[in-house]
């Protein structure tokens, strides 16, 4: 998996990207950032997207972070 996916299912678990954002308490802007590959999330804000996912959270840093 990667952060596009991810994104993508959290998204659709909190019912869409501002939803995650607010959820994050980030600028949805970010967000896109991330999905889009302009930048990318750290650790803590991947496992906190995990958490939204409910998949394992090192597993899931670790899958994205390689």
């Amino acid at each position: 998996m990667n952060i596009q996916e991810l994104i993508a299912k959290a998204a659709k678990k909190t019912g869409s990207m501002k939803a995650l954002a607010e959820k994050l308490h980030k600028n949805p802007g970010r967000i896109t950032e991330w999905h889009q590959g302009k930048r990318k999330p750290d650790a803590y804000e991947i496992a906190r997207i995990a958490i939204i996912c409910k998949m394992p959270i090192f597993e899931t840093i670790a899958e994205i972070e390689i």
